[in-house]
């Protein structure tokens, strides 16, 4: 009877662990562009998805910079999908500009621009579902 016990309790454990290894929801969004015809247009993904694709084509990107002392801050976004399908948006306005600040190393983007390439909404996502970027 405790040889029985014995082995029950080692199938159990090894379920268990087995199941661990797939616990949580996991997903690499890749990056997306689509551009209308009128030139306005959308791009979204994960920082990480296009760090980890297998392509040398995705990125997806934002960054904040000003000219001196005076000048303005300005917010400029970018996407290449992995077909090559590019995207990029610009913007003053403090609101958009203080959202993108939340950008970590793994969130999901997604900004859209209008037909002078001005962003018309962003949106950033930090969710534990997004994989890190690999090295």
């Amino acid at each position: 009877m405790r040889k029985n016990n014995a082995k029950l309790v080692g199938v159990a454990v090894t379920a268990l662990l087995g199941m661990s290894a797939w616990a949580g929801y996991k997903y690499d969004y890749t990056v997306h562009v689509y551009n209308s015809s009128d030139g306005a247009g959308n791009a979204s993904g994960t920082l990480s998805g296009a760090r980890n694709s297998p392509d040398s084509a995705q990125h997806i990107g934002c960054r904040i910079y000003s000219y001196g002392s005076g000048g303005n801050t300005e917010l400029q976004c970018t996407a290449v999908s992995s077909n090559n399908v590019g995207g990029w948006c610009y913007s003053t306005d403090p609101a958009l500009i203080s959202l993108m600040q939340s950008i970590k190393g793994d969130s999901y983007i997604s900004f859209y621009w209008n037909t002078s390439a001005k962003c018309t909404y962003v949106s950033v996502e930090n969710s534990s579902y997004y994989a890190p970027k690999n090295p």
